[in-house]
């Protein structure tokens, strides 16, 4: 059975939790970051977000809160259908990383190189 601690490897080296927090339909603005940091606190590690769940801003709030380095945790968002490709992915990137007010794609940003492959891939599929 995996813990929250437990890791797997991604292909580009990353280790990300097998558990994390999902935060689809937290609507609670006022409950969103003390129960970001409660899981924080708990020992997630992993944070799922999307633009489209109105909550990006409480979760960075709360990740910005706690005393967990930035490096240990991993937060995943999502693109919208509508703002897929290369240029609207970056643009999406951008605000998604605006929202949160913290460092959080650093890595997506660092590796443009890797992502254009990914697109050329994507698309002659």
């Amino acid at each position: 059975m995996k813990t929250l601690q437990d890791k797997m490897v991604l292909s580009n080296g990353q280790h990300i939790p097998y558990i994390g927090l999902g935060v689809f339909q937290m609507s609670e603005q006022n409950y969103i970051t003390q129960a970001v940091m409660q899981a924080i606190q708990t020992g997630y590690r992993l944070f799922d977000t999307a633009a489209v769940y109105n909550n990006e801003k409480k979760v960075g709030s709360a990740i910005k809160e706690c005393h967990v380095a930035r490096q240990e945790l991993f937060i995943s968002s999502k693109i919208w259908n509508g703002h897929q490709g290369y240029d609207e992915t970056l643009f999406c990137l951008r605000t998604h990383t605006s929202q949160f007010a913290i460092r959080l794609f650093g890595s997506i940003f660092n590796t443009l190189a890797y992502f254009r492959q990914v697109f050329r891939y994507m698309a002659c599929i």
